[in-house]
């Protein structure tokens, strides 16, 4: 700062900082409402994958499962989509 008006200082220090804007409450609840889903989502995949494992090694899970495991997804969807519409 040697040798530079403090005007010149504060501006130049100003100029160099990226400017976020602040987040709303309604963005801080959609963060949260998809950090939610995407744990959700993440549950679904891996229970889609031991599905898959199972039916790999020719042990196919009864129908009730699988029926889970689709309603499972469409509830999630569903969950992002709604998310998606309020923000």
């Amino acid at each position: 700062m040697a040798g530079l008006h403090i005007s010149v200082f504060l501006r130049q220090v100003a100029l160099a900082q990226q400017i976020r804007p602040a987040k709303s409450r309604q963005s801080q609840k959609l963060i949260q409402t998809l950090s939610k889903l995407g744990a959700d989502l993440n549950r679904v995949g891996n229970n889609i994958n031991q599905l898959a494992h199972a039916a790999n090694m020719e042990k196919f899970p009864k129908e009730h499962i699988l029926l889970q495991a689709k309603a499972d997804i469409g509830n999630v969807l569903s969950a992002i989509t709604q998310a998606i519409k309020e923000a």
